[in-house]
This record gives C-alpha cells, sequence and structure tokens, in this order.
C-alpha cells in the first residue's frame, strides 16, 4: 500500500499538503486529475493499493476565500493551532465536508483516507461529523474494501469499534503515536517537548503499546497535566498503524534528521526487524526501506508577510528546545529546504 501526504490544492508551488484550501482539487503543481487517476490506476496494476491523506480540520492560510465568501463557514470564537475552527454544524459547510472524503474515493479509484488531526474536529451535532462520513462511506462505497485511518492525540477507541462479525462499521485503524514516541525516547534518549511523556521506563512503553495498542489509557500526562486514553487491549491487532518515523517527527525536527542519521544503522535495523514484526499494522516512511539519510526538512512556498510569520514562527518554535540551542533552523520557504 501507497499512502499519499495530502495532495488538495494549497498556496504555492511546494508544501506538504496540510494548508490545503481547495478540498475537491488535487494541487496543480503535482499534474492533471486525470494524470493522478492514472497514477492510481497504475498502482492497482502493480497489486498496490493507494491510500490519501486527508485533512478537514482547517483550512490553509492562503488562497482560502471562503472568509470573504462565506464567513459562516467558521466559528470565530473556536481556532484549531492551525487556523479558525470550521462550523461543522451548519448545513452546508458539513455537506462540503462529508462529501469531500465520498469524492476523493469514488472519483479517483483510492482505497482508503488518512484523516488529519481528527481531534481537532469539534463538533456539537448529534451525530459528529466523522461517524456521518464513515457511515456514508461504508454505506456508499461497497463493491471494495475501504480502510480509513486517524490521526487522533486522545487514544480513543469509539471510531475504530468492530461489529460481532469482526466488519469495520466506521473506521479501521489508527495511528498509534504512543508506540512510535515510546520507542523513539527508548532509541535516542530525547524527552524533550511531547516524548517527556514516555522519558520513565520507556521499554515498558513499548511493550505494552505493542500488547494492548496503546500506552497511554488514562493514565496522567505530564506533559498536559491530564488523563490521556482509555482500555484499549481489546482492540484487534489491525485497529494500529505503527510506525518507527513519519513525515511528522521527522520533519518536525529542526534540522529533519531520519532515524538513521540520530541513532546509527545498527541500532535502525533492528528497530525496523522489530516494527516489521509487529503485530499491528505497520508504516514505513519513504526512504525507509533502503536507508535514505537525506534529511525530510519542513517546506512550504508563501511569500510576503505570510513567508515572514512562517520563517519566524519556525525559528521561535525551537528556540530553547533540548540540542537546538543556538542553532540555525532551515527557512521553510527556501528552495534549498525543499
Amino acid at each position: 500500500m501507497i499512502e499519499l501526504m495530502p495532495v488538495s490544492q494549497f498556496g504555492g508551488s511546494r508544501g506538504w499538503g496540510y494548508d490545503g484550501v481547495l478540498l475537491y482539487a488535487p494541487h496543480s503543481a503535482y499534474g492533471t486529475p486525470e494524470e493522478m487517476k492514472a497514477f492510481v490506476d497504475a498502482a492497482h496494476g502493480h497489486g498496490l493499493s493507494v491510500v490519501l491523506d486527508i485533512v478537514l480540520n482547517h483550512f490553509g492560510p492562503e488562497g482560502n476565500y471562503l472568509p470573504l465568501l462565506a464567513p459562516d463557514f467558521f466559528h470565530p470564537e473556536r481556532i484549531t493551532p492551525w487556523g479558525a475552527g470550521i462550523a461543522y454544524d451548519i448545513d452546508a459547510v458539513r455537506r462540503y465536508i462529508v462529501e469531500a472524503p465520498l469524492y476523493w474515493l469514488q472519483e479517483y479509484h483510492l482505497d482508503g483516507l488518512r484523516f488529519d488531526a481528527v481531534d481537532q474536529i469539534e463538533d456539537k451535532a448529534g451525530k459528529h461529523v466523522l461517524i456521518e462520513i464513515a457511515e456514508r462511506i461504508r454505506a456508499e462505497v461497497t463493491h471494495r474494501p475501504i480502510h480509513l485511518t486517524t490521526e487522533d492525540s486522545r487514544n480513543i477507541i469509539s471510531l475504530h469499534l468492530r461489529d460481532k462479525d469482526g466488519s469495520v462499521p466506521l473506521f479501521t485503524g489508527e495511528w498509534n503515536d504512543d508506540f512510535h514516541n515510546a520507542i523513539h525516547v527508548f532509541a535516542t534518549g530525547e524527552t524533550h517537548g511531547y516524548y517527556q511523556d514516555f522519558a520513565i521506563a520507556p521499554e515498558k512503553l513499548v511493550a505494552r503499546a505493542w500488547a494492548e495498542g496503546f500506552a497511554f489509557q488514562g493514565e496522567i500526562s505530564k506533559q498536559t497535566g491530564k488523563k490521556r486514553g482509555v482500555k484499549s487491549a481489546a482492540q484487534p491487532p489491525v485497529a494500529f498503524v505503527d510506525f518507527i518515523q513519519n513525515h511528522d517527527q521527522t520533519g518536525n525536527r529542526a534540522q529533519g534528521e531520519r532515524l538513521l542519521t540520530l541513532i546509527g544503522a545498527e541500532r535502525t535495523r533492528i528497530l525496523l526487524i522489530a516494527l516489521l514484526f509487529s503485530p499491528h499494522i505497520t508504516l514505513l516512511f519513504m526512504g525507509e526501506e533502503y536507508g535514505e539519510t537525506h534529511p525530510f526538512l519542513f517546506f512550504t512556498d508563501f511569500h510576503g508577510d505570510l513567508a515572514k510569520a512562517v520563517s519566524e514562527g519556525r525559528a521561535k518554535e525551537f528556540a530553547g528546545h533540548d540540542g537546538h540551542e543556538g542553532e540555525d533552523v532551515p527557512d521553510p520557504n527556501a528552495k534549498m529546504t525543499f
């Protein structure tokens, strides 16, 4: 299976794709819709499924004219980490959001979707918009398997339940950040930021994640001071997607180092073997399968005041972080960073 980072049209000609503004349009810098369809068909011809990362929790800062055209599309009093919160409780907005995943699956014959940061999708409706999305997909795409995964910092299982016959009524699985964080601390000794929750006995947390899914199942998070997670041991192993690195944990390092650079080939090989023998679904970050050493940095193509704000924000983000004191953070907008 190939998983693509988001391809919806965003500001500029290069970027990670998480600041999409036209949710139904593949970015013109990558090619035409027909060429994307041809890519999916070619993958299928090689026996490969294609899953697309989709972002329904915010719109990007450049090229998003919805606040001018339809101000009620957003809730001004609710702000996500990346912009104004979407008004999922308004019917027209809800239909726009709910039908976007269906469009990608039906129009491009994709085999599944990964839903980015669903914990930031706040919906006060009687039926949460995520439930409605999953139910619509299960009801309308019935002639082939569809894999739906979520990224969710809450460590919940309510979106990934199984029917008595083992079938999937909603979402198939969840990216298991706990596994990555525990094994990263175990291998590198880094304990800054969100890694602080895994600083004590990380090997035990790795073992718990393998055996039961989540490492945090209601314990207090040192980072937030709040309880995090629910019991997950009853979940089937295939409800979890494990990885030892991905775009986030690599690209959100100041210098974009891959695990191979941080801990060396021998230790990385051991972790990779352990990952591939995991009882869960395993994910490799691009290049990991052959030992890529080039860094993967966060890159954008903004201009003017927005470019300045992004560059300054990136530098400020790493100021004072362990191991990053006094170092130059690459400018996300520079072509050399890309």
